[in-house]
């Protein structure tokens, strides 16, 4: 998906991750919560499907940054594969969704400290 389009819809700017299809995501799945219709919820899952994919394979998008130079750890992703999972269950349950928020969950807290 694009992140920038024009106000009638032409494409702009592509970006080098998932955001824009997260969004897509939660707006597809609340369009069909509000209207019952079935082909926007399939839209919704097909995106979230896909958005999972990429997230799994980091090597189908070039990265931004270069890990090599400094090694950081984002919280976006799992933050917003959280809020996206969350609505997109809203319509109902698939043990991907159970997964995708035991995983980000996993992935956004950070290891206890050492008692002592």
């Amino acid at each position: 998906m694009f992140f920038l389009v024009t106000r009638d819809g032409r494409p702009l700017r592509k970006r080098r991750y998932i955001f824009s299809e997260t969004f897509g995501v939660i707006a597809f799945a609340e369009y069909a919560r509000a209207t019952g219709d079935q082909r926007r919820l399939q839209k919704a899952k097909e995106l979230y499907r896909l958005l999972i994919r990429y997230y799994q394979n980091p090597d189908l998008l070039p990265p931004k940054v270069f890990p090599q130079t400094r090694q950081a750890k984002s919280h976006a992703m799992p933050m917003i594969l959280l809020a996206t999972t969350q609505q997109i269950r809203k319509l109902g349950e698939d043990p991907l969704y159970q997964h995708v928020i035991d995983h980000a969950v996993d992935e956004g807290l950070p290891p206890l400290p050492a008692r002592g």
